[in-house]
């Protein structure tokens, strides 16, 4: 069914500006994936998890993954790839993304900055757009696809499809200006970003 938070009833121990809550919510509502951005320390990533388990107690998920990003990610850690297995054979193992997909818990990347995106995020963008997409990899002699939502299964192939509810929730800082301006139009274009300012001057003081 159709995500629908209700910013109202969203727990949460942040002192936010208000509009913080209502946006998130309408641009995840509206099928889209969420950027927190704001200076350290305005609880992104406590409002990313507030937001997970909101939707967790409307049935829209089944929990979420906390993973923050570095910049040593490839698609081997956030796609998958091949590692030893029994009989000196390969096998498939999924990297954090395909893992959050099959489990359909929604998927925060903290400090997702800190990432570089195009190496890290590889065949996902073109998922995101909504386009199947089949890896390079096999499981026996299927190969791997990742299916946007409403494409259908093979079963000739080893499948992830992703569920029309689930979603990625990013929180970036923005004092590292270099990172936020190295990013692709083709990574910004596919998330809504979210400000999460330092609250007014009367509740920072209490």
């Amino acid at each position: 069914r159709p995500v629908k938070l209700q910013p109202d009833r969203v727990h949460t121990p942040l002192v936010l500006r208000r509009g913080v809550l209502p946006r998130a919510a309408a641009a995840l509502n509206a099928e889209q994936h969420v950027i927190l951005i704001g200076p350290p320390g305005t609880g992104k990533t406590t409002l990313s998890e507030d937001l997970a388990r909101h939707a967790h107690d409307l049935n829209h998920n089944r929990g979420h993954m906390l993973v923050t990003a570095t910049a040593d990610w490839t698609t081997f850690d956030t796609i998958g790839g091949y590692m030893p297995g029994p009989r000196e054979r390969l096998v498939f193992r999924p990297g954090l993304f395909l893992e959050s997909i099959a489990a359909q818990k929604w998927l925060i990347l903290d400090e997702i900055n800190r990432a570089d995106i195009d190496k890290a995020f590889g065949e996902l963008f073109t998922v995101l757009s909504g386009q199947a997409v089949t890896l390079p990899y096999k499981v026996g002699d299927r190969p791997v696809r990742i299916l946007p939502p409403g494409h259908p299964t093979s079963g000739d192939t080893f499948d992830y499809p992703i569920h029309p509810s689930w979603r990625i929730i990013g929180t970036m800082n923005v004092y590292d200006k270099a990172s936020l301006f190295a990013m692709s139009y083709a990574f910004m274009r596919r998330f809504a970003f979210v400000d999460v300012a330092v609250p007014g001057a009367e509740p920072f003081r209490r």
